[in-house]
């Protein structure tokens, strides 16, 4: 009797287990691209292109033995209409810890990770807006705060380039850019809602409600077409901060420390992913502290539709088309070597297994395009997305 029951405990576990294996398994290879939303074309008029901002983030590590190719590319676009085009780096900008003293024995390689990022803008002759993520803060360590200093004190050492970092001074935002009377971004520091008081420093918006009314404010006062919400940490993803891992996750968890860890470990591999969905990491979607950031974003943008939220942190491509109507885009793929699952469910528009960057091009006929542009294996680059998205990203304020 003891053996049957063992037995069957045994085949339980093994139909549990293999579900488990089922459901990651789920995951995008290449990318996905939702129906109704395919390709339109390849090309664009670049003389129609009144505005163009390029979106991508975590491109803090790019690949040491030549330049990263997602660089490169963004480069390449940039420089088709550089008067015209602004570049937003969404954070992570110098992995893993930001920038260090000068003291530090690794300063000049730390900073070179942040050049390789401001060559762009300078060999493009674009305008460059590099915003802080959670690892520019040293992951929300006291030292955090040292180190955003002296990322923006360098960024804007550079004062032939149109460069800027923002929101300045350690403070939270929000910062307000206004690209024509038709198109406003509003910048915020993402990981200020994370950080401890220690990493508070005596800022204007040093309070929670003060930052959220003043975020209100920056929306309510524009009158025009286009609102875009640049932040680090997006309000959904469905890569690993959100809670989706794949087959390699559960079976080859060591693979996360190093690509060459191939070491199988069944069951025991599972433990990883059950205690990031159990909100273990405040960079999680799952964690309390993330789930207040989200709640008190969305208490904001529910009042409108047409918003688009420009993130990175998740080291994926995704566009997202939220219940209230407003877009989330998740750039954070800027460096070739930080590949991270994602999966789809019924919001998601594009979800990209592959590295790159997004951008939107604002015509002069009022036309609105979302792109999309990844780098393949052999590091080549392809428009994968290609969408008329005027629809999509018309602001609208929601009457009282």
């Amino acid at each position: 009797m003891r053996n049957v029951k063992q037995i069957y405990l045994l085949v339980m576990f093994s139909i549990l287990y293999l579900t488990i294996l089922l459901t990651t398994s789920c995951g995008v290879t290449g990318f996905y691209i939702k129906e109704g939303y395919e390709l339109y074309s390849n090309s664009v008029d670049e003389s129609k292109v009144s505005k163009r901002i390029l979106l991508i983030g975590d491109a803090g590590e790019p690949s040491l033995d030549q330049r990263e190719p997602v660089l490169k590319y963004l480069e390449m676009i940039a420089s088709r209409k550089p008067d015209s085009t602004t570049i937003i780096f969404l954070g992570d900008n110098i992995y893993p810890s930001g920038l260090p003293d000068k003291s530090n024995p690794d300063y000049s390689v730390y900073k070179n990770r942040l050049i390789e990022q401001v060559k762009v803008i300078q060999n493009s002759d674009a305008t460059g807006i590099f915003i802080p993520g959670n690892h520019d803060w040293a992951k929300g360590k006291s030292i955090g705060y040292l180190n955003i200093l002296r990322q923006e004190n360098l960024i804007e050492s550079f004062d032939d380039l149109k460069i800027e970092f923002l929101p300045d001074s350690g403070c939270p935002g929000p910062s307000v850019v206004d690209f024509s009377d038709d198109i406003r971004l509003v910048i915020i520091d993402s990981q200020w809602f994370f950080n401890d008081k220690s990493n508070k420093k005596s800022c204007r918006e040093s309070e929670e409600q003060i930052l959220l009314a003043e975020i209100k404010e920056s929306i309510d006062s524009f009158n025009g077409k286009h609102l875009i919400i640049a932040a680090h940490h997006p309000l959904k993803s469905y890569g690993p901060h959100g809670g989706f891992f794949n087959w390699q996750a559960h079976l080859f968890p060591l693979t996360e420390l190093s690509d060459y860890l191939w070491i199988p470990l069944p069951v025991i591999g599972s433990l990883y992913p059950l205690v990031r969905n159990l909100g273990v990491s405040d960079q999680d979607l799952s964690s309390g502290t993330y789930q207040n950031y989200i709640k008190k974003l969305e208490s904001v943008i529910d009042d409108y539709s047409g918003v688009v939220v420009a993130s990175g942190h998740e080291h994926t491509l995704q566009i997202l088309k939220a219940p209230n109507e407003n877009l989330y885009l998740v750039s954070g793929f800027g460096t070739s070597a930080h590949r991270n699952p994602v999966t789809k469910n019924e919001s998601t528009i594009l979800a990209a297994y592959q590295p790159g960057f997004i951008g939107l091009d604002f015509l002069s006929n009022g036309q609105v395009i979302l792109n999309v542009y990844s780098v393949d294996d052999d590091q080549k680059l392809n428009k994968i997305f290609s969408y008329f998205a005027t629809n999509l990203v018309t602001f609208k304020k929601h009457s009282n």
